[in-house]
């Protein structure tokens, strides 16, 4: 599982970022910018990574196994992420053969 400082550590060894401070604050602005604009109900489209959107789902009847009876799920908005073709492309090519 690649994580947060894993990916500072790889921003700064491309040799376009400085320091890790710096590509620390880049990661924390480009989440909290795409949280923020999906918050307001904004689509957020980076161009051969994905779209990222707010979803409504519905109120639903769902059923509760402990109590074995049929409870009301509540209306909610979701985050949903999109893959773009090329990241889909990328991800598929990667996976063959294993």
């Amino acid at each position: 599982m690649l994580k947060k400082q894993d990916l500072i550590e790889m921003l700064v060894s491309t040799g376009k970022v400085a320091t890790k401070k710096a590509a620390g604050e880049i990661i924390d602005a480009l989440t909290s910018t795409i949280k923020a604009e999906v918050a307001k109900g904004e689509k957020v489209s980076i161009y051969d990574f994905g779209t990222f959107e707010a979803v409504k789902m519905s109120a639903r009847q769902g059923y509760n196994p402990q109590k074995h009876e049929a409870i009301m799920i509540p209306e909610k908005t979701v985050p949903k992420f999109t893959a773009a073709k090329k990241f889909k492309d990328a991800v598929n090519e990667n996976g063959k053969g294993e």
